[in-house]
Formats: C-alpha cells, sequence, structure tokens
C-alpha cells in the first residue's frame, strides 16, 4: 500500500509535523489512541482524531475558531489530511500544508488555535 503525506499534532507538546503514513484504519487509531472521528474543515482538508477523546478527559491538542468564536476542542492527537471525491485520504499538498499551518498562525494561546476562516479563502 502506498503512503500519504500529512500533518500530525500531539497533545503534549502542539508541533506540527509532517509525517507519511499507510491512509488505513489501523493507522490513523494508532496514531489517536483510539477509535477515529473525521471532522471536515472544506471539502477536501479534514483531520481525524480520537473519537473519545473528550469522553475519556483527552487533553485538547487544539481549539477549532470561526467568527473569533470556539466551534470546537480537538482532544488528544490529530491527523491532518486531503480527501478525494471518494472519501478516502490522500497526500496533502504543498499549498495544504502552509494553509493548515497559517490557519494556527492567527492566535496566541497555551493551547493552538485553528482558525477555520483561514480556509474560506478556497
Amino acid at each position: 500500500m502506498s503512503t500519504v503525506r500529512t500533518l500530525t499534532i500531539n497533545n503534549e507538546d502542539y508541533d506540527l509535523k509532517e509525517v507519511q503514513i499507510e491512509p488505513k484504519l489501523s493507522t490513523y487509531q494508532e496514531i489517536v489512541g483510539g477509535y477515529i472521528d473525521c471532522f471536515r474543515i472544506t471539502d477536501k482538508l479534514g483531520f481525524y482524531v480520537n473519537d473519545e477523546g473528550k469522553l475519556i478527559d483527552l487533553d485538547p491538542s487544539f481549539l477549532l475558531v470561526s467568527d473569533k468564536k470556539i466551534v470546537e476542542i480537538a482532544s488528544g492527537n490529530a491527523v491532518f489530511t486531503k480527501i478525494d471525491g471518494k472519501g478516502d485520504s490522500i497526500s496533502l499538498t504543498d499549498e495544504d500544508i502552509d494553509l493548515i499551518k497559517e490557519s494556527f498562525s492567527h492566535y496566541t494561546s497555551s493551547i493552538p488555535v485553528m482558525d477555520l476562516d483561514t480556509f474560506r479563502k478556497l
């Protein structure tokens, strides 16, 4: 199986890292530490987190804001990926990675903040 280019963020050091992974359920589950849930940022970009992250009290990895309001708290590790028309994960492009990184650059906080308004450009 081929690999895809992703970005990961963990809830310990909040570091965004580029990682090549096999796009299969067990890989995502290993990274997030349990069952996965997909959050769509756009129709072509999304991220996977632990589906039970908040229930099992995982520390937050980042906040999602829109119009300067918190809309979601991502708990535990997360994996960002591009999503094709069939719903399968495909590699992020340089532009996708730059946009995701830019979305984290708008706020200063002890926990990273992803500004969803950044993606309105698409």
